[in-house]
């Protein structure tokens, strides 16, 4: 990968890990997610940081 326009700048590139768990019944929905489980820091270009670690967890209902 390349880190600025005119292509010089070069960098390593970089792996994510990703991992999600959920529970369903007929109403009701729940999904706990984890970004970027391990891993350094990184930067996506030169003036871009790449995306933190992220807890997501989303809860539905059925009515």
């Amino acid at each position: 990968m390349y880190n600025d326009d005119k292509n010089l700048v070069k960098h390593s590139g970089y792996g994510s890990w990703n991992a999600a768990i959920g529970y369903q019944t007929r109403s009701v929905d729940v999904t706990l997610a984890l970004t970027k489980l391990v891993g350094k820091e990184y930067w996506r270009s030169s003036s871009m940081a790449g995306t933190p670690r992220v807890f997501l967890l989303t809860a539905s209902y059925k009515l």
